[in-house]
């Protein structure tokens, strides 16, 4: 629900800044008389909202809002080729709570931007990164062969298990990594993502792995799991 109420704030942001600028694009052109600085000063203002509105403020990378939009963009895009799939790719850090712990909240910054630097740019063509929030990251990727998706999640995992300086110390995060591909293991963005969620605690439960793909059985787990804590409440 908070994440719905920000989605729609953001809009509104967005839609708010848009009619601004046109009021005042109007305005000027009906004065005849284009004057450049003003016309520079709406234009960088509406760019810094837009930025705000669809970028972490920590690290740069793309937020849940435009990872949303994307996601969605590429679903639409898929429908129109049936060769074509994407993986919704969701990544939690495993160690960062121990950063933020012994280190403190500023280095638990450091260390975050630290990883979206590295996110970034391992980043291709069809590729798309985000930090959605907290320690939690996801990727997207466009893709029609599975190889492509299995190099990108190749390159993601060696990135996150890379050591990280942070002033004197040295650690490694690590991650937990859950991957869910349209059109086979959801058809919205809705389900891909919760889907992907699903692998992703799969594989944070699982010691011998990093990175989990979405298998239907999961559903039937966490179905289970739910009755029970229902059952227990009754109880």
């Amino acid at each position: 629900r908070i994440v719905q109420d920000q989605y729609k704030r953001v809009r509104e942001l967005l839609q708010a800044s848009k009619e601004k600028l046109e009021h005042l694009a109007n305005a000027l052109i009906e004065r005849e008389t284009l004057d450049s600085e003003e016309i520079r000063a709406v234009l960088e203002s509406f760019e810094r909202l837009q930025h705000l509105a669809l970028n972490d403020s920590l690290t740069g990378l793309a937020n849940r809002v435009s990872f949303n939009d994307r996601l969605d963009h590429e679903i639409e895009r898929a429908r129109e080729d049936q060769d074509t799939m994407i993986a919704v790719i969701v990544i939690d850090l495993d160690r960062f709570k121990e950063i933020n712990d012994l280190r403190g909240h500023a280095a638990g910054d450091q260390a975050l931007k630290i990883i979206a630097r590295r996110l970034a740019k391992l980043a291709g063509d069809g590729e798309f990164v985000a930090r959605l929030g907290g320690d939690e990251f996801a990727a997207i990727k466009r893709f029609k062969d599975q190889n492509e998706l299995l190099g990108l999640v190749s390159r993601l995992e060696k990135s996150l298990f890379e050591p990280l300086r942070i002033d004197d110390f040295e650690t490694v995060t690590g991650a937990s990594i859950g991957v869910a591909v349209y059109p086979r293991d959801g058809a919205d963005r809705e389900r891909l993502v919760s889907n992907a969620d699903l692998a992703m605690y799969r594989a944070k439960n699982d010691v011998t792995r990093a990175v989990c793909f979405y298998e239907s059985a999961m559903d039937e787990t966490a179905r289970a799991r739910r009755a029970l804590a229902t059952d227990l409440r009754l109880a």
